[in-house]
């Protein structure tokens, strides 16, 4: 079975994505056998419809930062031994 190949833009459209989304999937391998072909206009990258037979769209967006874990500690009233207290200078009155 002969399967054609897609530009970045029918890709893009195919998915409901930007372009650029297409080249950043590119640029991270997730199509193992896209290629880059010179043409008098530049550089195409080339997608074999191949590669999206299993392929999933990746989740959008920055993934979620995980929680740092809580460290319990005892909280004292007193005020830390290196805190220096800030008084103000009075002017006396001649």
């Amino acid at each position: 079975m002969d399967m054609a190949d897609l530009t970045t833009k029918q890709l893009a459209e195919r998915f409901d994505v930007h372009i650029t989304t297409v080249r950043l999937w590119l640029r991270n391998g997730l199509f193992p056998t896209a290629r880059e072909q010179e043409t008098p206009r530049g550089p195409v990258w080339l997608i074999s419809e191949e590669d999206l037979l299993n392929f999933t769209t990746p989740p959008m967006g920055r993934p979620k930062k995980e929680k740092p874990a809580k460290i319990e500690e005892k909280q004292s009233t007193e005020p830390a031994p290196n805190a220096i207290k800030k008084s103000r200078n009075k002017k006396s009155s001649s």
